[in-house]
C-alpha cells in the first residue's frame, strides 16, 4: 500500500548516489527525471537508434514482492499497443543484476503537475483528457488488464502540434496492474494495495476488483480533474477508506460551491451525472464497462459542442443586428426614390419563394413520412447543431466529433460520404481503411484538411493525388510502424500544410518537399531521421513559412542545415539534443521573425539572449516573437508508484 493519501511515498532522501553514465553498452543516461522509494527513472541515449527513451530501474535494495512486480508491469506492458498508454520497448538487467524497463519518452505534464500550476481543467480539455483516457482503459481491459492505480499523477497530458491549447492524454505506470485471468495479486491479505484517495471500496478491502474498479478510480481522477479537490479529504489511510466505503460524495456543482468555483464554459449536467455513477459504492451501480462510459463522455462532448457553436451563433447574431441597428441610424436620404420598384420586386419575389418552399417543404415531409431520405440534403454543419437528428439517421460520425470506438473501416467511409458528401475535414485516426477505401476520399468534392495513417503500400500516395480541394494533410504512423517514402505524386496538389506525427522519414520525403510548390507550414512530430544532412533539402523551400519540429530527433546538425532557410517562423518542442550552438545557427535564418522554444528540460533563456545578440551581429531584423519555457515537472516522462 503507499506510504501516504495521494500515493507520493515517502520522502527520498537528497543523499542519492550520483546516476550512472551508461546503462548496459547501448544507453547513455542524459539525466534522472524522477525517483522514488523503489526506483528511479532516467532519460538516456539509445546509440544504436540515436534516439531518446526513458529508463525505468528498481534500485539495489528493492524488495522481491517489488521486483514481481517489476517484471510483471514489463509482462503487462508488452502486451499494450495503445496511444493513450505508454509503451515499453525492452526489459534487462543492469551489470549490477538491477532489473530496468525502457519506456518510450513522452515530455509533457502529468495531470497531477496542471492541477497544481493551474488549478482545475477547462470543460472542453477535461473532456477531451476523459475521452483519452477512456479509450486507453477500454484497450487495456481488452487485454485483460486492469490499471488499479489511476490518478493524476498518473496520466500524462501531452501538448498538440495544432497551434491550439488541446492535449493528448496517455495513461502511465502500470506497477500495481493485475491480468484478470491471473490469480496473482501479490496482495498481502487485509492490505489494499493502490492509492488511497482513488481506491475503490472493494480495493481497499481487498475483495476481487475488476474493470468496474477502474471505472470508481477513473471517477475519482474526473472529480479531481474538474474541481482540483478529490472527492474525500482524510487525515488518515483508515478515514480515507472508511469513507470511500460509507460516505457519499458532494456532486461536482456542491463541490464547486463549496470552493466558489465557477466553470466556464459551464458544466453540462450530463458530465455530473456521469462522474457520479462512476463513485457509486456498488459495482453493480457504475458503469460495467468502460466502452460504456465512453459512449456517454462522447454525448457529452456533442452536447457541449453543440452548445458552444450556438453561443457563436448568437454572438454572431448580435453582432449582425449591431450592424443593422448602426446602419438604420445613418441618415435617411431620397427615400421616396429608393421604396418604389424595389419594394414591388420584393413582394413578387416573396410570394415566389413563399409559394417554392411550401411545395418543397410538402414534398420533404412526404418523403420523411415515407422514410426516404434520398432526397433530402444533409449538411454537416445543421447536423452538428442536431446530434439527435444524426443519431436517427445512423450517421458514423459527426465532423467535429472525436474518433467512433471502433476504427473507421471502409464502409464508413461510404457511409459518410453518402450522408456528408460537402465535408471539408476527415480526421481518421487509428483506421482500418484500405486501399479501397482511400480511393473513395476522392469523391469528396470540398475535402480541404484531411488526417490519414500512412501506408507503406504501392498506389497509397496515388490515391490521394484526385482530391483537387486538399490544402492540409497530416500523415500519421503510431507506432513507427513503416516509413514515408516517395511522396513525389502529391507535388501536383496545392498543398499548403503538411504533417508527418510519429514517422521514420525517408530522406527522399525531403527532397521532395523542397520541390512542393505551395507548401506554407511544415509539421514533424515524433518523427525520426531528421539528421542534418537529410533536412538540408528543406532549407530550399521557397514558400514554407512555419516549421515545427516536435518531440522529434533533431540535433544542432538539423539546424545548422537549416540556418539559411527563409521562414517566418520556427518551432521546438522538447528539443532534448539542442544546445546554444544549435540555437545560434537557427540565429541565422535570414528572414525569421518567430522562434519558439518550448517545453525544454533546461533553462533557454541564456541561449535565446546570445540568439539575439548573434542577430545583431549580422544585421539581421530583430524577432518579434521569443518564446521559451522550461518543463515545470520532473516527474513528466513517468512517475514511479512507491
Amino acid at each position: 500500500m503507499a506510504d501516504s493519501l495521494d500515493g507520493s511515498g515517502p520522502k527520498i532522501s537528497s543523499k542519492l548516489p550520483p546516476p550512472p553514465k551508461h546503462i548496459g553498452d547501448r544507453y547513455d543516461v542524459l539525466e534522472v527525471v524522477g525517483t522514488g522509494a523503489a526506483g528511479v527513472v532516467y532519460k538516456v541515449l539509445d546509440k544504436n537508434l540515436n534516439k531518446v527513451f526513458a529508463i525505468k530501474k528498481l534500485h539495489g535494495s528493492s524488495t522481491d514482492s517489488q521486483s514481481v512486480r517489476f517484471q510483471r508491469e514489463a509482462k503487462i506492458l508488452a502486451t499494450l499497443q495503445h496511444a493513450n498508454l505508454l509503451t515499453a520497448f525492452d526489459f534487462g538487467l543492469t551489470s549490477e543484476s538491477e532489473p530496468y524497463l525502457v519506456l518510450e519518452y513522452v515530455p509533457g505534464k502529468t495531470l497531477a503537475a496542471w492541477l497544481k500550476d493551474n488549478g482545475p481543467l477547462p470543460v472542453p480539455l477535461a473532456l477531451a483528457a476523459f475521452i483519452d483516457i477512456a479509450r486507453g482503459l477500454i484497450h487495456a481491459h481488452s487485454k485483460n488488464v486492469i490499471h488499479r492505480d489511476l490518478k493524476p499523477s498518473n496520466i500524462m497530458l501531452i501538448e498538440e502540434e495544432d497551434g491550439k491549447r488541446t492535449f493528448k492524454a496517455r495513461i502511465l505506470d502500470f506497477g500495481l496492474a493485475v491480468e484478470t485471468d491471473s490469480k496473482q495479486f501479490f496482495t498481502t491479505k487485509g492490505v489494499g494495495l493502490g492509492t488511497p484517495k482513488y481506491m475503490p471500496p472493494e480495493q481497499a478491502a481487498t475483495r476481487d476488483t475488476d474493470v468496474r474498479s477502474d471505472v470508481y478510480s477513473f471517477g475519482c481522477l474526473m472529480f479531481e480533474a474538474l474541481t482540483g479537490t478529490p472527492p474525500f479529504e482524510a487525515e488518515t489511510v483508515v478515514q480515507m477508506f472508511e469513507k470511500h466505503a460509507n460516505e457519499k460524495p458532494a456532486t461536482i456543482g456542491d463541490r464547486a460551491t463549496q470552493i466558489g468555483l465557477q466553470f466556464s464554459p459551464p458544466l453540462t449536467p450530463g458530465l455530473e451525472a456521469i462522474v457520479d455513477k462512476c463513485l457509486r459504492k456498488n459495482q453493480q451501480e457504475r458503469f460495467q464497462t468502460v466502452s460504456q462510459l465512453l459512449d456517454e463522455l462522447l454525448k457529452e462532448e456533442a452536447i457541449f459542442q453543440t452548445q458552444q457553436e450556438a453561443n457563436r451563433r448568437a454572438k454572431r447574431t448580435v453582432s449582425a443586428e449591431e450592424s443593422s441597428a448602426a446602419t438604420a441610424t445613418a441618415p435617411k436620404k431620397s427615400i421616396g426614390i429608393l421604396i418604389g420598384v424595389p419594394l414591388l420586386l420584393l413582394v413578387v419575389s416573396a410570394t415566389v419563394s413563399f409559394f417554392l418552399f411550401s411545395n418543397a417543404n410538402k414534398q420533404e415531409q412526404a418523403n420523411s413520412r415515407n422514410g426516404d431520405f434520398s432526397d433530402m440534403k444533409i449538411s454537416a454543419s445543421n447536423l452538428s447543431a442536431i446530434p439527435e437528428a444524426a443519431a436517427n439517421l445512423s450517421i458514423v460520425s459527426m465532423p467535429d466529433r472525436n474518433l467512433p470506438i471502433d476504427p473507421y473501416r471502409d464502409k464508413d467511409i461510404e457511409r459518410m460520404l453518402h450522408q456528408h458528401p460537402d465535408l471539408t475535414e476527415l480526421k481518421l485516426g487509428e483506421s482500418d481503411v484500405t486501399l479501397k477505401g482511400v480511393a473513395l476520399l476522392k469523391d469528396f468534392q470540398h475535402l480541404r484538411t484531411l488526417s490519414i495513417p500512412y501506408r507503406n503500400e504501392n498506389g497509397f500516395i496515388e490515391l490521394l493525388t484526385p482530391i483537387k480541394s486538399l490544402r492540409s494533410l497530416e500523415f500519421l504512423t503510431p507506432d513507427n510502424s513503416c516509413s514515408v517514402t516517395n511522396i513525389d505524386p502529391l507535388q501536383r496538389l496545392n498543398i499548403l500544410s503538411l504533417t508527418f506525427k510519429g514517422c521514420n522519414i525517408e530522406s527522399d520525403v525531403f527532397k521532395s518537399l523542397a520541390k512542393f510548390p505551395q507548401l506554407e507550414k511544415l509539421s514533424f512530430t515524433r518523427c525520426h531521421g531528421l539528421t542534418g544532412s537529410v533536412v538540408a533539402p528543406l532549407a530550399e523551400c521557397k514558400k514554407l513559412q512555419y516549421l515545427s519540429l516536435n518531440r522529434s530527433d533533431i540535433t544542432n546538425d538539423t539546424l545548422k542545415a537549416l540556418s539559411k532557410a527563409r521562414y517566418h517562423e520556427l518551432k521546438l518542442t522538447a528539443p532534448e539534443l539542442v544546445t546554444t550552438e544549435g540555437v545560434l545557427y537557427a540565429a541565422q535564418m535570414p528572414r525569421l521573425q518567430k522562434f519558439r522554444m518550448i517545453d525544454t528540460s533546461k533553462d533557454c533563456r541564456p541561449a535565446l539572449k546570445q540568439l539575439e545578440t548573434r542577430r545583431a551581429e549580422l544585421k539581421l531584423p530583430p524577432l518579434i516573437e521569443l518564446q521559451t519555457n522550461v518543463r515545470s515537472s520532473n516527474l513528466d516522462p513517468i512517475e514511479l508508484i512507491n
